[in-house]
């Protein structure tokens, strides 16, 4: 079975746009263990980088790409 990163890599790989892609993983539109997946990566990305999570998602996403080498 595909690991959970990978297929948000794959998701990514196939996505019009990648910034919509992991907006819509933070949302579940791709399934509770995705979402559960990058929001774990939200939550650390905002700790790490002291971003408040309500008002800086913007750059919350953009450094999860990064992160993730999209």
């Amino acid at each position: 079975m595909m690991n959970v990163e990978q297929q948000v890599l794959d998701g990514l790989a196939k996505a019009p746009d990648a910034f919509d892609y992991i907006y819509d993983c933070i949302s579940a539109t791709h399934g509770w263990v995705i979402h559960d997946y990058v929001s774990a990566l939200y939550n650390e990305a905002a700790h790490d980088h002291g971003f408040a999570p309500d008002d800086d998602f913007e750059e919350i996403i953009n450094r999860i790409l990064d992160d993730l080498g999209a």
